[in-house]
């Protein structure tokens, strides 16, 4: 007769699952490191993704004149929120601070759900082509953080008129 042992019930953890997707990134990382691939497995344009407490999804999208970032920063406020470009790398950085009267209100309660996260947030984007970081706008209005990063001049399409001789 086999006897088979079973681990007690274990608790689902919602927020385990960015645990478990930073180890695989990180196990891609070493395998890409141990062979020696042609192409990359893991691939640069992720950076920054599970840097900090948590993540807020972004969209990265561009047209001729600019790149335009637009992110989810639900709940901050923008004096909380701190913009960086180094050597074509645009980093924002954040914190989502906890509100004080929840804070003294939490004494007491019995959640059966708590999903909201809280504290700082550190995302690294590289941008393909360099910017004109003097004139990067940036605003914050409903939750999300609109960023518009001009590129420059020598890197945009040019348009060239062929002549007919």
């Amino acid at each position: 007769m086999i006897v088979r042992r079973y681990d007690p019930v274990k608790r689902y953890d919602p927020y385990d699952v960015f645990e478990r997707m930073s180890d695989a990134l990180d196990f891609a990382r070493d395998v890409d490191n141990w062979f020696d691939f042609t192409e990359s497995m893991f691939p640069d344009n992720i950076w920054g993704l599970f840097e900090g407490d948590w993540s807020p999804r972004l969209d990265l999208f561009e047209d001729d004149d600019a790149y335009f970032i637009r992110l989810d920063v639900p709940g901050i406020e923008k004096r909380d929120i701190d913009i960086n470009i180094l050597n074509d790398v645009l980093t924002v950085k954040g914190t989502r601070r906890v509100v004080e009267d929840d804070k003294e209100s939490k004494k007491g309660r019995k959640y059966q759900r708590e999903e909201r996260i809280f504290g700082s947030f550190h995302r690294t984007i590289p941008l393909p082509l360099p910017v004109d970081a003097s004139r990067v706008d940036a605003n914050l209005k409903d939750g999300v953080l609109h960023v518009t990063l001009p590129k420059r001049e020598e890197t945009k399409p040019k348009k060239i008129s062929v002549k007919v001789s």
